[in-house]
């Protein structure tokens, strides 16, 4: 029996069309599957691992890409990845470009809206005038092939287009996870033209307020997590319950994120199921929803770089180019202290690495 899905990009699972045709040894369908595995490649690619040094990336050995990155493997080192900042102008306004996780598109990280990201892989120092690539280079950084490669190749493959826009680099981050390898990002900037088709490989237009309503969500599912399962004891549970209450405090959430503090200062578990009700009902109330996901199922915010780093990378760019709302809400930061010192805040814990490392939890 063969089964076949035909997709269709602007409607739900439910409307794809699904074909189902007898076959039978020999016959069409059969020798066309036989072909497909006969001429397929293995896709276990091999990624460099090891430390950044400054803005640079310092190889040290190689795992296979279906190694890594296992939940609570204990792994250590870290991973060079790329993310593109996708945006394009329209009727003259600038607006950011995210693509929705799926299953079909991603193995982690699923249901959430994300600028194109992926690793860097051997192959990416492909030069296109041999038939195999060079072994990395154990020193790169952001104008460097490696990276440049696997951006480039993260696009095309999106979107089935070669020099769509023009790669800039923007800088690089961390993002520190408590029980697998690191990751070290080499982040670009691209500007599609305003002929881009939409939606492409789920590829969508997001609004600055679209942004702030789906990560207040992820803030407050996270702190409802944290309530749920909280360190025991110790300077790990005061940090991960300030991470918390930091977040829900750039969302407006001010009186709860205290109550979330003072609560896990007194280490009152009653006082921790009650701030927990309240949150969960304001989870409940912000939860959102979009085209693509399967019926049911509600969106699971933004990737965790860009999640953490949203005040400090994405909204200063959105800023930069234009985004209508990206100013104005980094000057409504700026005039409140509260906001602004919890800003800042967040990000000094985001990258110490013992921190994080001790936050059984991504927050």
């Amino acid at each position: 029996m063969v089964q076949l899905l035909i997709r269709r990009p602007q409607r739900g699972a439910a409307d794809h069309l699904y074909l189902q045709l007898e076959d039978t040894q020999g016959h069409y369908f059969s020798a066309a599957f036989e072909e497909i595995v006969h001429s397929s490649i293995d896709d276990n690619k091999i990624i460099p691992v090891g430390f950044p040094a400054a803005d640079r990336f310092r190889a040290t050995s190689t795992r296979y890409r279906q190694h890594v990155l296992k939940d609570g493997s204990k792994a250590t080192g870290w991973l060079p990845l790329v993310l593109i900042i996708t945006w394009r102008m329209r009727s003259g306004r600038a607006e950011p470009l995210l693509q929705l996780r799926t299953q079909v598109i991603a193995a982690r990280e699923l249901d959430r809206l994300s600028h194109l990201s992926g690793h860097i892989l051997q192959d990416d120092w492909r030069d296109g005038l041999t038939e195999d690539p060079p072994p990395p280079a154990p020193d790169f950084g952001l104008a460097d092939q490696g990276p440049l490669g696997a951006a480039l190749r993260r696009i095309q493959m999106e979107t089935g287009e070669e020099g769509l826009g023009e790669l800039r680099p923007l800088g690089t981050c961390k993002y520190l996870h408590p029980d697998k390898e690191h990751l070290f990002f080499f982040v670009y900037t691209c500007e599609f033209p305003e002929s881009f088709r939409l939606p492409q490989a789920e590829i969508h237009p997001v609004t600055v307020q679209e942004h702030l309503a789906i990560r207040e969500n992820q803030a407050l599912r996270m702190a409802l997590l944290l309530c749920e399962f909280p360190p025991m004891r110790g300077k790990a549970r005061a940090d991960a319950f300030e991470i918390a209450a930091l977040n829900l405090v750039l969302h407006g959430h001010t009186e709860i994120a205290q109550r979330l503090a003072n609560a896990a200062t007194a280490q009152q578990a009653a006082e921790i199921t009650r701030v927990a009700s309240d949150i969960r009902e304001l989870e409940e109330r912000t939860r959102q929803t979009w085209p693509g996901l399967e019926p049911g199922a509600v969106l699971q915010g933004l990737p965790g770089l860009q999640y953490r780093e949203f005040f400090s990378l994405l909204l200063p760019f959105y800023k930069d180019v234009g985004v209508p709302g990206a100013a104005e809400h980094l000057r409504m930061i700026d005039g409140d202290e509260a906001k602004r010192v919890a800003a800042a805040r967040l990000s000094e814990l985001y990258q110490d690495e013992s921190t994080m490392e001790s936050i059984q939890l991504e927050l």
